[in-house]
């Protein structure tokens, strides 16, 4: 019986990390833009505010042939459900300069899972402003 209540105890204190999404640190991946067929890399970097929601900032690196450019916005959100995540840029504090890219704020809703020793987000995205476009996203993160 004493044993059964330590791994109950064990396990109770253990439930929080066992079932939560760790979103903070960084994740690496990319979005393509069904509007155009780009496909961009993007790096998240997630800072938790409690436990369902979180601060973002978002890296966009764009390339073409010898032009390279990149933006970063911070984000704001949160799990609307268990394994569903939604995220909405909230500004630029470094725009794309003019001459490539318009620097576009994006909304997410994006999907939690762990395949293998990876985490990844993975769902849609759009923008509100100017119709700048609508795709794909998938970023990941190691877990090990």
């Amino acid at each position: 019986m004493m044993k059964t209540g330590i791994v109950l105890l064990g396990l109770l204190l253990c439930w929080e990390q066992i079932f939560s999404q760790n979103l903070e640190g960084e994740w690496n991946g990319s979005f393509i833009d069904n509007s155009s067929g780009n496909v961009q890399e993007i790096t998240l970097y997630f800072i938790k505010k409690s436990d369902s929601a979180y601060e973002a900032f978002s890296k966009t690196f764009f390339k073409s042939g010898k032009i390279s450019d990149s933006a970063i916005c911070i984000l704001n959100g949160g799990f609307i459900k268990k394994n569903i995540l939604y995220l909405e840029e909230r500004r630029a504090l470094k725009k794309f300069s003019e001459i490539f890219l318009e620097t576009c704020l994006q909304l997410m809703k994006l999907y939690y899972y762990k395949k293998k020793d990876k985490l990844i987000l993975s769902g849609n995205w759009y923008t509100i402003e100017n119709n700048c476009g609508y795709g794909k996203i998938s970023v990941t993160k190691s877990y090990k």
